[in-house]
Parts: C-alpha cells; sequence; structure tokens
C-alpha cells in the first residue's frame, strides 16, 4: 500500500514538474517566438519606408472647382497618382485607388490625389463625371486635380519622379529616382505615398497587387490618431 502511495505520489510530482516546465519555459519561448515574428515584420515594413524628399508644391483646380494646394493636405497621409482620361491603365489605376479608398474612407487623414495629365477644355465636369462614375466622391478625401498640361508634367518629372530600378530585391535602401522614365512608359505605373510632414515614402506599382497590398500595411503603419477635418480649400475667385 506504502509503495503505492509512493508512486503516486511521484506521479503527481512529475505531472506537476512539467505544468511547472510548461508555464515557466515552453509558454514563454512560443510568446517569444511569435511575438519576435510581429516585431521583424513590423522592422521589415518601416525599413522600406525611405525619404525621398518633400511633396512638391502645387496648386491646381480640383473636380469641384476648387483649387487645391500642397499646404491644404498638410498633416495628412497622401495617396498620389497620375492619369490620362479615357487611357486603359489609368483605369485599371482610378480602380485600384478606389479600393483603397474603400479600406480608409472613414480615415480622413488619408488622401488620394489624381493629377490628370491630359486636361479637357471642360475638365471640371469631365473629372466631375469621372468622380461620380468611379465613386470617389468625398470631398474630404479624393481629389481629382487639373490645369495646364506642362505644369502637371513637370510636377511629375521635378516632384515625384521616376523609380529607375523600381523591383529591386533589396528594399532597405531607397530607390534611384530619374526625372524621367528609363522604360519609355507612356503612363505612370506607381502611386506615391508621403507621410504627415509632406515626405515621399515610397513607390507602388498599381498593377502588382501584392505592391497594393503592401501599400495598405504601409498606409495603416503610418496612421496618426486624429479627429475628422477637411482640407481647407479655396475657390478659383478667392485666390
Amino acid at each position: 500500500m506504502e509503495e503505492k502511495r509512493t508512486g503516486k505520489t511521484k506521479a503527481k510530482r512529475i505531472i506537476e514538474l512539467t505544468a511547472l516546465a510548461l508555464t515557466l519555459i515552453v509558454l514563454p519561448l512560443g510568446t517569444y517566438i511569435y511575438t519576435s515574428k510581429g516585431w521583424d515584420y513590423f522592422m521589415e515594413m518601416k525599413g522600406e519606408l525611405h525619404e525621398y524628399g518633400p511633396l512638391p508644391t502645387f496648386a491646381f483646380q480640383d473636380q469641384s472647382g476648387e483649387i487645391l494646394e500642397t499646404a491644404d493636405v498638410k498633416g495628412r497621409l497622401v495617396v498620389s497618382a497620375f492619369m490620362k482620361l479615357g487611357d486603359e491603365k489609368s483605369n485599371l489605376m482610378v480602380s485600384q485607388m478606389a479600393k483603397l479608398y474603400d479600406q480608409f474612407k472613414e480615415k480622413d487623414v488619408v488622401v488620394f490625389l489624381f493629377y490628370v495629365l491630359n486636361p479637357t477644355t471642360n475638365a471640371v465636369s469631365t473629372l466631375e463625371d469621372f468622380a461620380q462614375a468611379n465613386g470617389l466622391t468625398d470631398e474630404e478625401q479624393c481629389f481629382f486635380l487639373t490645369g495646364e498640361q506642362n505644369k502637371v508634367a513637370a510636377i511629375l518629372a521635378d516632384g515625384y519622379k521616376w523609380p529607375t530600378d523600381y523591383g529591386k530585391k533589396d528594399r532597405e535602401n531607397p530607390y534611384q529616382l530619374s526625372a524621367s522614365s528609363t522604360d519609355g512608359d507612356s503612363y505612370y505605373p506607381y502611386v506615391v505615398l508621403s507621410d504627415t510632414s509632406a515626405v515621399i515614402r515610397n513607390y507602388y506599382a498599381f498593377e502588382d497587387n501584392k505592391a497594393m497590398g503592401r501599400l495598405v500595411e504601409h498606409i495603416a503603419l503610418m496612421l496618426p490618431n486624429r479627429g475628422k477635418g477637411k482640407p481647407v480649400v479655396r475657390r478659383e475667385e478667392e485666390k
């Protein structure tokens, strides 16, 4: 009888020690591995954001007939793109941006700028119809900008520029930028993210769903805590 009791006591002790080891060693190790991987992923995303220079100075008319300037989007995350009305690739880009807008439409700290490279004589009404057709009518977040074609082109070449080594595996170092495309593209294949300090941070090929997914993560990473607030824009006659 005494031997049975001793055996049960030893077995109970082994179970208790095993449980203690699980609590003190195995579970913390698992938590460490999980949090370590999460931290590594966070640092990887953060390491892909570089400083490419300031958001270029602009003052263009939007689809509402108002003038939007660089200062009007100060303190906001800005997603910029260039488009041509009637262009198939541009339509794809706008479609991608509409999906992006759907994810951040409750965050008016995120602003979407669409620079139109081929303005028309009735650009304001045309752009208003285009915005309506694509569900991008939020006057706090979505702006289709039009102006003299050479001025819009200059904003692209001298301000946003083109990554000449886009797609490289090493994303911890910034892209090399050029004032013109090295591939002879007839359209601008990137959307550009700038931070709340109006500094350009990264470029994303809109035809690459993986890159656009990364853009979502980068925006989420950079979101500040902010209440509602609409960019202040000035009408043409008030400027």
